[in-house]
């Protein structure tokens, strides 16, 4: 299995598979707000896990009661350094989902971690430095309703950022609410929890 350090270069690897590790693993849980969209893209933070281990959450809730609605959204950051990676054409993300998810997932492109993975992650990561206008790392994904290892495939905007950059560092987040910025208008509880103590990989092809 092959591993790599931030902030380094390798020689190219030429092997058919490649197995790549995360270099670096990022969790944000956003403040609470009545309102969707200060939820959504404030430069805020309750919860900040620069070197995120154990069972992490993607989530979207929105909560109602007496005070009114509430609205919070968690993300998941990742760095890898493909700096020693050949042209490829093909991308999956590997990953262990602790528990039978309730959201369709989706990664999209951040310069979290400084851009390079050499700054520890920030509250200007949770939206303003990850890129909802762009083409997205891969489509919606919809897990099988069933725990354990899972491969995303990435899309190909996902592949030509591995293969035209050192870093490739993408947000994983929920889909139907968070990355379509779209309120459902109604208490609900989009979650998805990952396992950030097990293997985060790359399968490069």
């Amino acid at each position: 299995m092959l591993g790599l350090s931030a902030g380094l270069h390798y020689p190219k690897f030429t092997s058919s598979i490649i197995r790549l590790n995360v270099g670096r693993k990022g969790f944000i849980q956003g403040v609470s707000n009545s309102n969707f969209t200060t939820a959504h893209q404030m430069p805020n933070a309750s919860s900040i896990a620069d070197t995120a281990t154990g069972t992490k959450t993607i989530q979207y809730l929105q909560t109602s009661s007496r005070g009114g609605t509430s609205h919070r959204f968690q993300r998941i950051y990742l760095y890898f350094n493909v700096s020693g990676v050949s042209t490829i054409s093909s991308a999956k993300l590997e990953l262990k989902f602790s528990s039978p998810p309730d959201a369709n997932l989706i990664l999209i492109p951040s310069t979290a971690f400084g851009g390079d993975g050499g700054t520890a992650l920030g509250a200007l990561d949770y939206f303003v430095n990850s890129d909802y206008t762009s083409a997205p790392y891969s489509d919606s994904y919809t897990v099988d309703g069933t725990s354990g290892v899972k491969a995303i495939p990435l899309s190909a905007a996902g592949v030509n950022a591995i293969n035209n950059n050192d870093s490739f560092i993408t947000a994983l987040i929920e889909y139907d609410v968070d990355e379509q910025i779209s309120d459902p208008g109604s208490s609900t509880n989009r979650t998805t929890t990952i396992d950030l103590s097990s293997e985060v990989v790359l399968i490069l092809q």
